[in-house]
């Protein structure tokens, strides 16, 4: 399958809140969880947790509970996360576990490629710190496991160049970055594996200011959000049977708030 560098621009609207499925209580024994199925040739999903169903038919960027600004709540402590294939208990084709801590909010996001035996399960701890005025607040996740590690530039403005160093430097799969906030809009981002300068490699995309891109991404606000936003480098979706020759993008991007 061939694979095709990208460009876009991702409109991204204002996202209402809601953390449902949670108690008040501050000292309440439980957990805040979501769950993202984000790896491209898994199939479909059924979520267990402690043995215990959670979602059923969980298909590829689609999220658990379907609300994006929703948890779900899970005993706190160590708990034990499996994913089968749907209506099915049995292999587990995701089977680990995870130490939650009580009052706090985790995104689970199931990434890589079974084909490649890279499938992974990558726990976050989201902050729901709301961004200052004027400001948007966003974080970088690499779950494309094909791609290995990126390169991350970014900047804030419609005039301004991206920065000659990378803003994030050798993000690896499974890794994330911190939460950066940005004063200005559009928030402009270009993306190359590790070590290849901007202009470095023939062949992909102009980005901003004339900066070669494996991904170029311009991200345009209707309003600013009032919740942090992260945004996922995902493997593509792999079709069965897909045709030879068939072009795939190299990697593509998923948002999430907090």
């Amino acid at each position: 399958m061939k694979v095709l560098a990208f460009s876009f621009m991702l409109l991204v609207a204002l996202l209402t809140v809601s953390c449902g499925g949670g108690p008040s209580s501050q000292n309440s024994p439980t957990a805040q969880i979501r769950i993202m199925q984000a790896s491209g040739d898994l199939g479909n999903v059924d979520v267990q947790f402690n043995g215990n169903a959670v979602a059923n038919n969980l298909g590829w960027r689609q999220t658990f509970p379907t609300k994006a600004t929703s948890y779900t709540s899970v005993p706190a402590g160590t708990v034990h996360y499996q994913e089968f294939a749907t209506g099915s208990n049995s292999p587990a084709l995701v089977d680990t576990h995870f130490a939650l801590s009580s009052n706090t909010f985790y995104t689970a996001i199931t990434a890589g490629e079974q084909s490649s035996a890279s499938v992974a399960t990558i726990l976050l701890t989201d902050d729901h710190v709301v961004p200052a005025p004027g400001e948007v607040r966003l974080r970088f996740v690499n779950a494309a496991s094909a791609a290995g590690p990126i390169d991350i530039y970014f900047v804030s403005g419609s005039n301004a160049g991206l920065p000659s160093t990378p803003s994030v430097p050798a993000l690896g799969y499974k890794s994330s970055s911190g939460y950066f906030s940005f004063t200005g809009a559009p928030v402009q981002l270009c993306v190359n594996a590790t070590g290849v300068a901007l202009g470095g490699l023939p062949g992909l995309l102009p980005g901003v200011g004339g900066a070669s891109c494996m991904i170029s991404v311009t991200l345009q606000f209707q309003s600013l959000p009032q919740t942090s936003l992260t945004f996922v480098f995902l493997d593509p979706y792999i079709p069965l049977n897909a045709p030879p020759g068939s072009f795939s993008p190299s990697m593509v991007l998923a948002s999430l708030p907090f």
